[in-house]
């Protein structure tokens, strides 16, 4: 129901974002402008269309026992650019930025998500924080940065492999989502 209704409003704005592009050939300014504006409003088309892709993916998304992505990117069968590395966890760069620095940490091992973490996963879990805030000072984060994890379906979470996104380098906005 939610990506349904996603995905119809995202129509409804690309509609309203092409017939103010087609209003913009009205509008007397210098065609430098409008080059401008109509980048602008086909960037944020894009966006959108990704963050729909997303929600698909994550309405769609099956926790199996086959190896995630990410296992085969630790694995090395899949390649990463790698941030950080130790026994528990790696950290790497996320292949669809959605910030200057968006950086995930994930568990070697295969969590399918926060909500199948067992109490015995409490010191793996405080882990990932700790290298989160370690490859973000390594990151030159200092200004600030998001810690985001998101758990199941309507949390918009499409890899079934528990990971933190850390995102940083420009001002996020509040309230998220």
């Amino acid at each position: 129901m939610l990506a349904s209704r996603f995905l119809t409003t995202g129509r409804a704005v690309s509609s309203s974002i092409a017939s103010a592009e087609r209003s913009l050939r009205n509008v007397w300014c210098s065609s430098s402008t409008r080059s401008l504006v109509c980048s602008a409003i086909r960037k944020t088309n894009s966006k959108m269309a990704d963050a729909s892709s997303e929600v698909t993916k994550a309405q769609q998304m099956k926790v199996t026992e086959s190896p995630s992505i990410f296992t085969k990117i630790i694995n090395k069968e899949i390649p990463g650019k790698f941030l950080h590395e130790d026994d528990l966890c790696v950290a790497l760069v996320d292949v669809n930025p959605q910030a200057p620095v968006h950086f995930l940490v994930v568990p070697r091992q295969q969590i399918p998500g926060i909500s199948y973490a067992k109490d015995s996963d409490q010191a793996l879990l405080g882990h990932l924080l700790l290298v989160a805030r370690k490859v973000a000072e390594q990151q030159h984060l200092q200004d600030g940065y998001r810690i985001v994890i998101n758990e199941g379906k309507n949390g918009c979470q499409s890899v079934p492999h528990l990971h933190i996104h850390v995102l940083g380098k420009r001002q996020l906005n509040w309230p998220p989502g």
